[in-house]
Order: structure tokens, then C-alpha cells, then sequence
């Protein structure tokens, strides 16, 4: 995890991790039915005070995680010194998550809002 212990939380610091979505997120979360969009919301609600919650992703690079929300996964990585989680993806488990910074996914986080 290059150097950060997952227990290392910003809870005890007292402070939260800001939320960053990609394009491509905010694609994904839109097509979610209303009860999986509530269960995703207050699933990254907790990314906010735990980012370290979900699982180290073995496939991709050690800083990319994710978080299974019932029958679907949020792709996510940490930035630890600018205290941020950028959401790159939401998919259901059974279609799995594309590689990050595929051609069809935007590695950049949506504007303000």
C-alpha cells in the first residue's frame, strides 16, 4: 500500500477524505435502479471517514481498491497525502469492473459538484 497501514484511518485524525468521481463513474451510478444507487451513495458516504475499507484490487496497481455494495463493486483509489478517493467505476459483480484507464473509461475526475 506504499508505506500506508490500511488501520491508519482519517477517523482518528479527525478529518474526512474528500470524493472525486470520473466521467465514468457518474455514467455507471446514473444507469443504477434507485435502491442500488442509495446502497452505492451510502457506501461511499463511509469512503469519506474509512477509505481503506474495500479490498487492495491484485490485478491492477496496489493503490486502486474496491467495495462490494451488495451485488455491485465501486472501483476506487486512495491518494492518502491530498487526503482524496477518486471513483472511477460501479458495475455489477457478475460483468466485473473494466481495467482501469481503459479507452472507454475517463481517468479524470468529473468538475465541481
Amino acid at each position: 500500500m506504499g508505506g500506508v497501514m490500511p488501520s491508519s484511518t482519517n477517523a482518528e485524525a479527525g478529518g474526512a477524505y474528500e470524493i472525486k468521481m470520473t466521467d465514468a463513474f457518474e455514467s455507471s451510478f446514473k444507469k443504477l435502479g434507485p435502491v442500488a444507487s442509495r446502497r452505492v451513495a451510502s457506501a461511499i458516504d463511509s469512503l469519506k471517514i474509512d477509505p481503506f475499507v474495500g479490498k487492495g484490487e491484485k490485478e491492477r496497481a496496489s493503490d486502486h481498491h474496491s467495495l462490494q455494495v451488495v451485488h455491485y463493486a465501486i472501483l476506487y483509489k486512495i491518494n492518502s497525502v491530498n487526503m482524496c478517493v477518486t471513483l472511477y467505476d460501479v458495475s455489477h459483480r457478475r460483468k466485473g469492473l473494466p481495467k482501469h484507464g481503459s479507452k472507454d473509461q475517463s481517468s479524470s475526475p468529473a468538475g465541481p459538484g
